[in-house]
């Protein structure tokens, strides 16, 4: 940090002696309480995480930090069996000749939050407007929501996946994934230090899928370079939305957001009571070129890639605002 120097006017200078010593004087004055202070200091604690929304997590800093530091590897893994277990027998089962829309979120990096309150607020929009109340599960990366939720790891997403796959009906039921994390070209960033994860690649997502059998699929991505998942994950019965174009990054995960800017021109605008997930992603695409241009950003482009199927299969359910 730079700190300001005010200088005296000829009036008010001391001759050069005078003027030494005193510098002299505080210099020593300043050191001497500095090495004291040193000397009487406790260790330093490590180094927070960035500050939390406290509406969305009443943990501080320090307390994070603290809680990051205890972490160890054995304890959060031997936890998942059972946090996921719990997640997918909580799951409504499918109602024969119904379609059923369940949702499942996945918030993929934990030192910043983010992505936990995109996924949360995403989860919530869906239970409330699109009927996923029961038929919804949240994995996340964050210390606050170690005992609450499963990480959001590629075995848990793909263990989740291949669960809705036993409780949906592969012919009648909808499934919509939402990821939101930090991206890059085919790559979708899963990380909790110290655990070791695995990123996310869109060959592996429509795998577990296609393994999990899941038929109709809606796919949301807030990441940089989201549009370089949708190649691999098209189809007659899927539809893709992603926050930027293969090329291009995106923005808003800075530390303190509660959204990004395509999470909260989504869901937080254009999708915030519901409506056509197709003529609100537009609202929201328009939305987000404004606000970057007004920033002097590169744009994005957010990118939509519906299938002939699913946009039929769409019309009958509140996914298109009915």
């Amino acid at each position: 940090m730079r700190r300001n120097r005010n200088r005296a006017s000829d009036a008010e200078r001391t001759p050069r002696w005078a003027a030494r010593g005193t510098m002299l004087l505080a210099l020593g004055l300043f050191f001497s309480c500095a090495f004291a202070a040193l000397a009487s200091a406790e260790p330093a604690a490590p180094p927070a995480p960035p500050p939390v929304d406290a509406h969305f997590d009443a943990q501080s800093p320090r307390a994070k930090a603290a809680a990051i530091a205890a972490l160890t590897v054995e304890e959060a893994y031997d936890d998942q069996d059972a946090l996921l277990s719990a997640a997918l027998a909580g799951l409504a089962p499918q109602r024969p000749g119904r379609t059923d829309i369940y949702f499942l979120g996945f918030a993929g990096v934990a030192y910043e939050d983010v992505f936990l309150h995109e996924a949360r607020s995403a989860q919530a929009l869906f239970d409330a407007a699109y009927g996923t109340e029961g038929r919804s599960l949240l994995l996340a990366n964050n210390v606050a929501t170690l005992s609450e939720d499963p990480l959001a790891s590629t075995h848990n997403l793909q263990a989740a996946i291949s669960g809705l796959g036993r409780v949906m009906d592969p012919n009648e039921d909808v499934a919509v994934i939402f990821l939101t994390s930090h991206g890059a070209p085919e790559q979708l960033a899963v990380e909790f230090r110290p655990l070791a994860l695995n990123d996310l690649s869109p060959r592996a997502l429509r795998a577990m899928l296609d393994d999990a059998g899941i038929g109709w699929r809606v796919i949301i991505v807030s990441a940089c370079y989201s549009g370089s998942f949708i190649d691999a994950l098209r189809s007659e019965r899927t539809l893709v939305i992603t926050a930027a174009r293969a090329d291009r990054a995106s923005f808003g995960c800075a530390a303190g957001n509660q959204f990004t800017y395509f999470g909260e021109a989504l869901f937080a605008g254009a999708l915030r009571h519901g409506g056509s997930l197709v003529a609100g992603f537009q609202a929201a695409a328009l939305s987000i070129a404004a606000r970057e241009r007004r920033e002097g950003l590169r744009p994005s482009l957010p990118q939509l890639e519906l299938g002939d199927a699913i946009a039929a299969k769409l019309g009958s359910t509140p996914l298109a605002g009915n």
